[in-house]
């Protein structure tokens, strides 16, 4: 399945063009070898290039809904370095973003769009700047976490917050830590 910038849920084209920027700036202060990207090729000879170097490739998921919170572009673009400097690729198509969308909601765009590029196998990698981006309530991000990602055998990182689903000893008790922290903030 092919995932295009015009897609629900998908990166507006001024930020899929910063993205692509800033994880190019990132790469080169990371020693990412870069020889024969092309960031203006198709998205699919993006992607075998990354193969090719051994990048793994990941999606991000960012969800703004207050002035209090981290921009899309912030959240974004923190994700992306954490990306370019541990050997990701993040090809601004599957940037998803909701903005002015509650957690609570269930049903947004950029989240089901998230879920399908992961599904479908397009992204090893799920990315998010914060945990609590997912859902307002911690369990929810927690079984999302568990079940789309986890079980699949893919990976999600919180760019911020030190959890990596590769740690398998530890990303359990971050998430519930930053979960509770997250709650308490909240309410």
């Amino acid at each position: 399945m092919f995932f295009r910038l015009c897609d629900a849920g998908a990166a507006h084209l001024e930020l899929a063009k910063k993205a692509h920027g800033w994880w190019h700036s990132a790469a080169i202060k990371s020693n990412v070898k870069l020889e024969g990207f092309d960031p203006d090729a198709a998205y699919g000879d993006r992607i075998a290039w990354a193969l090719q170097a051994q990048l793994s490739v990941a999606t991000i998921y960012s969800r703004f809904s207050t002035k209090l919170q981290h921009s899309t572009d912030d959240q974004v673009r923190e994700c992306i370095e954490w990306a370019a400097k541990n050997g990701i690729y993040v090809p601004p198509e599957l940037i998803c973003i909701d903005e002015a969308v509650k957690g609570k909601s269930v049903r947004r765009d950029g989240l089901e769009r998230m879920k399908q590029i992961l599904r479908s196998g397009n992204a090893s990698v799920l990315l998010v700047f914060k945990v609590s981006r997912l859902f307002r309530q911690a369990f929810k991000g927690f079984q999302l976490i568990q079940e789309e990602v986890v079980e699949q055998n893919l990976r999600a990182v919180s760019a911020t917050q030190g959890i990596d689903t590769n740690d398998t000893k530890t990303w359990k008790l971050q998430m519930q830590m930053h979960g509770i922290i997250d709650d308490v903030l909240i309410d």
